[in-house]
């Protein structure tokens, strides 16, 4: 797990420069995923006030890892706020006695503020469907992109 994060983090700082083109641009972010640091790639695409995400993030604990890809339809209410909404599906493997892998899909809601050179957002994630059990607690994470 730890040389696939490497890996993302090598390749996305090769391709994602975090340099605004009239309202598309890739980017990185780092931050915390329920409650594990968190890496993030994705890319965005402004259209005046309205835009889509689509992020691929990767959260790593020593016994629990969890990879996430997500997909948001934002709304501009200023020059820099925004809110979106979405989803996504994720796979997580938690290392114990029992050691097993699960995975599901969330409906989620994002906050955020953009900057010229990066941003601040949080995303709430309720519920969660997966294939052992539905969770009805919020999973909320925030991302610093850059």
């Amino acid at each position: 797990m730890k040389k696939l994060i490497l890996a993302l983090i090598i390749t996305s700082s090769m391709i994602c420069a975090f340099e605004k083109k009239e309202g598309s641009y890739n980017y990185n972010a780092v931050g915390v995923d329920v409650i594990a640091p968190a890496f993030t790639i994705g890319s965005r695409d402004w259209n005046k006030t309205t835009g889509i995400d689509i992020n691929l993030s990767v959260a790593s604990l020593v016994i629990a890892n969890r990879l996430t890809l997500s997909l948001s339809f934002l709304k501009k209410f200023s020059d820099d706020t925004y809110i979106g909404i979405g989803g996504g599906g994720f796979a997580a493997n938690i290392i114990s006695e029992k050691n097993y892998v699960t995975g599901g899909v969330f409906p989620s809601l994002k906050f955020g503020k953009e900057y010229k050179d990066h941003f601040h957002e949080i995303t709430i994630a309720v519920p969660q469907f997966t294939r052992r059990e539905n969770s009805f607690l919020p999973c909320i994470s925030y991302r610093y992109g850059f």
